[in-house]
């Protein structure tokens, strides 16, 4: 019982910040459903507070970054995929973007099945309202090869796998930021979406390292594929530039990795992405994992820097930490964001 309550303790402490963001509100919960005014108020309020694999087709060269100037403009697009049974996760996601979306406009995209088309679109449509339509939605149909659809949707979670398909069938989209449904923003949006601008032009991704610990990172001590550096990837918040992607040839790695590794991957489409930047480590970009903040880094010891430092921004709640209450300060917080504005 000690070793779990310092263990918690941990996590208490690097999520400090999302501890203050809980008690402020519970606080604003209070009165949030008096009326719509009220309510728009709250939300600005909290808002301030292998072998196999082919090449490339066409490598992206080398340059240096350039300096990068914020343009309040600049519209931010997060694609999330809701199925089965995390229809509240998602939306929940959805809320802590709104409440810390700053000046910058939002664009979801939402890739869900038909039967929850409903759910999302009256939810989100609520909140246009509220937030006086600062941000656009579009809701999608899944889609995956037709002649392997079954295989690929149920690869790992159900559905995990569509973010592999983004740059072939959002063509019109030149970037985006994907996010698990199973993560909270708390900390503005921006700081994530600024790494693109940090991306000099042989990058077509980002992500966070899988662990800070090489003792414990699972793909070092498990791994039977190829995995990149030496902890491998988490792919649960993954920046992607779907230009870059489509003139690579993201697409063409897809089919030939999973039928060369399908029977030694455990974690399906994020396994395929350390496959990838195995092969070209050059096109990823890393970010701190601040960034995608994770049990893993306060199981035992604090192992983020980052977040201990500076805070964290993103909130992970990977194998069911907000519902399980195994790390209360994760399920905590997740309630909290889920209880505002219901």
């Amino acid at each position: 019982m000690m070793m779990l309550s310092i263990r918690h303790l941990f996590c208490a402490i690097i999520l400090c910040s999302g501890i203050l963001i809980l008690v402020y509100l519970l606080n604003l919960t209070t009165t949030s459903k008096q009326h719509t005014q009220q309510t728009m108020y709250q939300w600005e309020t909290l808002k301030q507070s292998t072998k196999v694999v082919p090449k490339a087709l066409y490598p992206l060269q080398n340059s240096q970054s350039q300096p990068f100037v914020e343009n309040e403009h600049e519209e931010i697009t997060i694609a999330i995929v809701i199925c089965g049974d995390v229809l509240q996760e998602g939306l929940t996601l959805i809320k802590s973007a709104i409440i810390f979306q700053q000046k910058h406009p939002l664009k979801f995209l939402i890739f869900t099945e038909s039967n929850l088309i409903q759910s999302v679109e009256e939810k989100l449509s609520d909140w246009q309202v509220l937030k006086n339509h600062s941000f656009s939605f579009e809701i999608l149909n899944l889609q995956f090869p037709k002649n392997r659809e079954k295989e690929w949707k149920t690869l790992f979670k159900k559905c995990a796998s569509q973010r592999l398909f983004f740059a072939d069938i959002l063509p019109h989209i030149d970037s985006l930021m994907y996010m698990d449904a199973d993560s909270l923003f708390l900390g503005p949006v921006y700081d994530v979406w600024s790494h693109f601008h940090q991306m000099n032009s042989t990058q077509m991704a980002a992500l966070a390292i899988e662990s800070e610990d090489l003792n414990s990172a699972w793909y070092g001590r498990f791994a039977r594929h190829p995995y990149y550096g030496k902890t491998g990837l988490n792919s649960g918040v993954m920046l992607m530039n779907l230009t870059r992607m489509r003139s690579f040839g993201w697409g063409n790695y897809l089919g030939p990795i999973l039928k060369q590794f399908k029977t030694k991957m455990v974690f399906g489409d994020q396994d395929i992405i350390n496959i990838i930047f195995y092969y070209h480590p050059e096109t990823l970009l890393l970010f701190q994992c601040r960034f995608n903040f994770r049990t893993d880094h306060c199981r035992y010891m604090p192992n983020c820097e980052s977040a201990m430092s500076d805070g964290v921004v993103v909130m992970h709640g990977s194998r069911a930490a907000f519902l399980s209450n195994k790390v209360p300060p994760f399920t905590l917080i997740y309630q909290a964001f889920q209880e505002v504005n219901r």
